[in-house]
Parts: structure tokens; sequence; C-alpha cells
């Protein structure tokens, strides 16, 4: 599942042609949200059945399928020097899911999420097919222990508390 906008700047042609590099017709690729590459999502649909487009989904029903998919994707390359203050919120909502989530190593992203993530090695399109399969080969007990590990990460660490009590420790500082 991606659940991210359509901006062609956020990876979404890439992840459309990675899409195209795997073969096996098992796999289902559920993407909403709208933005500028709608139109190249919609036209994708047509030739490959595999790709789902939902469009504009409520924020609901978008927690929902993120629990329902296998595993989540942004597309997002580390490219750019915006990506060294990079760290998109979906990677927490995702982690939220307990759905293990695919995504780059920004420049932005702690290296305290590692052990939660699986990094896209390499910028192309056939890197991030590449890690689609190698991921989604895994057990799904694998993938729900993973998936669960981050979650907890998330509420543990992540938290309002915490993180105003890092506010409050930088300003009595």
């Amino acid at each position: 599942l991606y659940a991210g906008s359509l901006n062609i700047q956020f990876g979404i042609i890439h992840l459309l042609h990675a899409i195209d590099l795997i073969a096996n017709d098992n796999y289902e690729f559920w993407i909403c949200v709208a933005g500028e590459a709608e139109k190249e999502v919609e036209k994708r649909c047509l030739h490959d059945k595999r790709i789902k487009y939902f469009g504009y989904v409520a924020k609901n029903e978008i927690l929902k399928l993120q629990q329902k998919a296998t595993v989540l994707i942004n597309p997002r390359n580390n490219e750019g020097e915006y990506t060294k203050y990079s760290f998109p919120s979906k990677t927490i909502e995702y982690m939220m899911s307990g759905t293990p989530v695919i995504m780059y190593k920004l420049d932005g992203v702690p290296d305290e999420y590692d052990p939660f993530l699986y990094y896209i090695d390499g910028n192309t399109p056939q890197d991030i097919a590449n890690r689609i399969v190698e991921v989604t080969g895994k057990s799904q007990t694998e993938l729900d222990e993973f998936g669960n590990r981050a979650r907890q990460f998330v509420i543990e660490n992540k938290n309002h508390i915490v993180q105003a009590g890092k506010i409050l420790s930088l300003c009595s500082n």
C-alpha cells in the first residue's frame, strides 16, 4: 500500500515502474490519495489489474487499509537538499499501523529508526522492486513481529509525553 501524495517528486513514478518489474501476478498494489500523477496511476490501472487505485480515501479508511496490507511503502528517495531535514510524518503513521514499512533511508530519519524499517538500497525502480519482493517473501509471522516491534517503538518512544519531555529538557538546558 502507498497512501501518500501522488506528486512526482515523492517517487510515485519510480514505484509504478517498480511494479512493472515485478512479474508475479499474486501481488496487489494499493494506491490511495491524489496528486499530479493521478492520471498516470489511473492509466497504469487499465494495463495492470494488480494496481488498485482508491483515489482520495478518508483517514479512517486509510488506517484500515494500512492494517490489511502486507507492507506499506514510501517511495520518496534521498535525493535533494531538503531530505537532510525531511522526516515524513507518514513514517510514524505507517509504523503505528503495525504493518512493516519499506522506504528509503532519508538523511532526516534518525538512526534509532533503522531496526524498525526496511530500507531500499539504490535509487532505481529495480531496487524498489527487489526490496518489495524480498520483504514480502518473509513469513507472515516474521512480518507481524517486525511491524509490531515498530509500532511498540513509536508508542514507547515517540508519544506526546516523551516528546514534550525532550522539549522541556532542551528549554531548561
